[in-house]
């Protein structure tokens, strides 16, 4: 019996795409608002899930941390390579975009349930070169490293500014060049980066 497919904050008339080439291949499409209740109903089962934003991101990382089972593939809209890179760093493990034809989503998904992904050429060329980001994020100072775990644990900007003695706004410019020294613009994409070099991990 095919897994069970969601789908995530897409606009009507894509999911109504979606329906058609996923029934036509055996599964069935349910529309879901409360994304971290289903994945954990359905741990086996498989998400689609629209990406316009960093919240968006930020609720790929939630699920595949919470759900690691779950199959998450990133619709992206627009699709860019620097999304594309942040989704798979979240954990997606395939992404498509909603221009595609419902065929190559579906073809997305039975990758990324099969423990393969379906990725853009332009996006595996781009993951290829990545190790220098990671190589300049393992060489931030150990107090930048903290920080980083810090933010990770769900600390605020407030309260760690708190903690290391600096204002709030000192605070914001200092992770503002942390981020710039990992080639990241986000503390989002910062925190996917740091976990992907392993400088999360508590000492």
């Amino acid at each position: 019996m095919p897994a069970p497919v969601a789908a995530v904050n897409t606009p009507i008339l894509v999911a109504l795409g979606l329906t058609k080439a996923l029934e036509a291949s055996g599964y069935s499409l349910e529309r879901v608002d409360d994304p971290l209740s289903w994945a954990r109903v359905h741990p086996q089962g498989a998400m689609l899930v629209a990406v316009r934003d960093d919240s968006d991101t930020q609720l790929l990382l939630d699920l595949t941390s919470e759900v690691p089972t779950v199959t998450v593939v990133a619709l992206l809209d627009p699709q860019s390579v620097e999304r594309s890179q942040t989704c798979i760093g979240a954990g997606a493990r395939g992404c498509a975009s909603t221009d595609w034809s419902g065929q190559d989503v579906v073809l997305a998904l039975d990758a990324g349930l099969r423990g393969m992904a379906i990725l853009p050429a332009s996006l595996a060329r781009s993951l290829a070169s990545t190790e220098g980001n990671r190589t300049r994020a393992r060489a931030l100072s150990s107090s930048q490293q903290a920080w980083l775990r810090e933010l990770a644990s769900g600390t605020t900007v407030h309260d760690l500014a708190s903690q290391v003695g600096f204002s709030e706004r000192e605070t914001y410019r200092r992770l503002r060049l942390i981020y710039r020294a990992m080639g990241v613009r986000t503390r989002t994409e910062a925190l996917i980066l740091a976990s992907a070099s392993g400088m999360l991990e508590r000492i």
